[in-house]
Parts: structure tokens; C-alpha cells; sequence
């Protein structure tokens, strides 16, 4: 996990420490603390608006669901859903500090069965890290719980601009799941910002077993007119990214 962000970014050296000692403070207190929920991904969707210009920062952005995105697009999501059944524990979460109402900063991680077509050794999971200190000052998320028959489901909901940064090309084909278990087909190219360079026509679960994250960085204006980082959605193929 990388936590240098270039000056690039729009964060000075004051700024740039501050953002990596929480980010750092946060992804190792959950982890040190087990603090964090295991779950199957059981609905995803996403919807494209017409591509924006950043308003804050003068970097290229690219985030290309659609073949006619182009690099330097800023995307508007105007909805994007993660839902899943909680196999973890909640309440610890809760109790840790973890902002259910308002979640600053999402990690989600992908783990492809490490047998697929057959009982899976190891489940799909999806880790994910809350940070309540982060200074962001737009909500980026915002998140519910509800207990349904025994189940926790967790709700994401993202309704807000965000922008994710690095000059990364990235194509998703996406499938309807009635029709195909995989969900999308990535191709991410460009070394950029410290990202590796990464090339995949296809990834499907048979040749992509093992855990396969790309870490970006979501910005946003803080009231002081700052542009904050913070680490966002790490994925596989299946679903967004890859590295």
C-alpha cells in the first residue's frame, strides 16, 4: 500500500504527512484489531453520467466504464450500490469507531475462490476499513445497516462527485450476472503516479485465483477548500479493478 501522494495531488508536505499518519493510523488499527467485516457480494450496479471536469485539481482523472470515456474525464457517479451479508462482526465495528452513518474512507478487497467451480478453500471476501478521523468535507458515502431475518446487510450508497486519481485507462464490459458469473473484463495500462502498469485482456475467476488489488485515492474539497486524500475501492476483475 502506497502512502506518498505527489504534491500533484494538491497537497502540500504539512497536508501529505497529516493524510498518511491517519490513513496508516486507521488501516492498521483495523487490522491489528481483526476490526473489520467479511461478506459476499450479492447485488452491484452503477450508472454513468456525462463525463465532468475536475473543479479542484488540474491532474488527469480517468475512470472509463464506457469505451467512448476519455483519459482526463472526471466521472459523475450518480449511483453506485455495494450490497452483501455481513459474515462479520458489526458491533465491533461500531463499538471501534466505524461510521455506519457516514463512512470516510472505504477499502474494499476481492478474493477470487482459490477453486473455482468447486468448493471454494478460501470464501470471496470484502474487507472494509472505516476511518471517522479522515479530514474529508464532503460525506463521499453513506452507509446503513439493516437487520433483516438474522441477516446484517450492509448498504453503500454513493450519491456524491468523486474523482479518482492517476492517469489510469480502464475498460469495464459488464455482464448481466443472470448470464455470466463475471462481471466485467478489465484492461488498465499507463504507469503513472507510482501505479503499476497492468495489462489484462481478459480475468476471469479460472486464471485469477490469487488476490489481486489496485489501490486509488478519492479527493475531495474540504471546507477550506483543500483537496484531501484518502485510499478507496480495491477490487478484481469480477467487478472493478485489478492490479
Amino acid at each position: 500500500m502506497r502512502y506518498n501522494y505527489s504534491s500533484k495531488y494538491g497537497l502540500n508536505k504539512v497536508e501529505k504527512k497529516q493524510t498518511n499518519r491517519i490513513v496508516k493510523r486507521a488501516i492498521n488499527s483495523a487490522h491489528e484489531t481483526k476490526q473489520y467485516t467479511h461478506g459476499r457480494v450479492s447485488n452491484f450496479e452503477f450508472t454513468q453520467s456525462q463525463p465532468l471536469l475536475s473543479s479542484f485539481l488540474n491532474v488527469p482523472q480517468a475512470l472509463h466504464p464506457a469505451e467512448n470515456s476519455r483519459v482526463g474525464d472526471n466521472i459523475n457517479f450518480k449511483h453506485l450500490r455495494i450490497d452483501y451479508d455481513i459474515v462479520g462482526s458489526v458491533d465491533g465495528l461500531v463499538k471501534s469507531g466505524f461510521p455506519v452513518d457516514r463512512v470516510r474512507m472505504l477499502l474494499v478487497r476481492w478474493a477470487e475462490p482459490s477453486n473455482v467451480g468447486g468448493v471454494a478453500n478460501n470464501p470471496d471476501m470484502i474487507d472494509l476499513f472505516g476511518a471517522a478521523g479522515l479530514p474529508l468535507g464532503t460525506n463521499l458515502f453513506t452507509a446503513q445497516i439493516n437487520h433483516e431475518e438474522g441477516k446484517r446487510r450492509f448498504k453503500v450508497l454513493l450519491d456524491r462527485k468523486i474523482t479518482l486519481c492517476g492517469d489510469i485507462q480502464t475498460m469495464l464490459t459488464c455482464d448481466s450476472p443472470e448470464k455470466k458469473q463475471t462481471h466485467g473484463t478489465i484492461k488498465i495500462s499507463q504507469k503513472r503516479y507510482g501505479f503499476k502498469q497492468v495489462k489484462y485482456d481478459s480475468l476471469l475467476p479460472s486464471n485469477n485465483s490469487h488476490m489481486n488489488e489496485l489501490y486509488l485515492f478519492v479527493l475531495t474539497d474540504n471546507p477550506g477548500g483543500v483537496a484531501t486524500a484518502a485510499p478507496t475501492i480495491s477490487l478484481d476483475s469480477r467487478l472493478l479493478f485489478t492490479e
